[in-house]
């Protein structure tokens, strides 16, 4: 990764997923100096990411904070009162934590709940051994922006493309229905002739 004046050293990829589908993320996070190690990583999700699971990453212990929900949601379980809103990553030893030159991957699934066309900002806080932490939460072109993820057309959607497959669906069933129509007729001439 380029320095820091030139790329951000955080990342959320995919950069753009679809949304209400279970999409699996992963937050990129470089060592952007040369004279201390990452020691933690600290993600707050936005409004409008439903947060799912985590993979766990071998040497960092993860820490989940839940919000209360204004009001409640119906679950497949019972009703929903809190939701994950920031997850926090710290590494367990020295040799753990990302080192320069370095850079870890933190996977996590969520669902995204925003229109189409929104660009949802994951603000990370990116502490260092010394105590010195950088907040990548500015807007895009600032000299430390918060990763965003474009959310697109999901699969409840309307739209032209979306119409044109369904279409196409139920014509090649229809197609296949004559078919087994033909193939019975065919069947039942050559029974009658034998």
């Amino acid at each position: 990764m380029a320095p820091a004046s030139a790329a951000a050293q955080v990342a959320v990829q995919p950069t753009e997923a679809a949304a209400g589908r279970l999409t699996f993320f992963d937050v990129l996070v470089a060592n952007e100096r040369d004279d201390a190690a990452t020691m933690s990583i600290d993600l707050e999700l936005p409004v409008g990411f439903v947060f799912s699971s985590f993979k766990p990453v071998p040497g960092w212990k993860i820490s989940l904070r839940r919000q209360d929900l204004a009001k409640p949601v119906q679950g497949d379980d019972g009703p929903i009162t809190s939701e994950i809103r920031e997850i926090t990553w710290t590494a367990f030893t020295d040799e753990d934590r990302i080192q320069p030159e370095k850079f870890q991957s933190f996977p996590i699934a969520g669902e995204l709940s925003a229109p189409a066309g929104r660009a949802l900002p994951f603000h990370v806080i990116q502490t260092y051994d010394p105590g010195d932490a950088v907040s990548w939460s500015g807007s895009p072109g600032s000299a430390e922006p918060a990763p965003r993820v474009l959310v697109s057309e999901g699969p409840g959607d309307a739209d032209g493309s979306d119409g044109a497959s369904e279409g196409l669906a139920i014509a090649a069933l229809a197609v296949g229905a004559l078919g087994l129509l033909v193939g019975a007729v065919a069947l039942a001439r050559i029974r009658r002739s034998v």
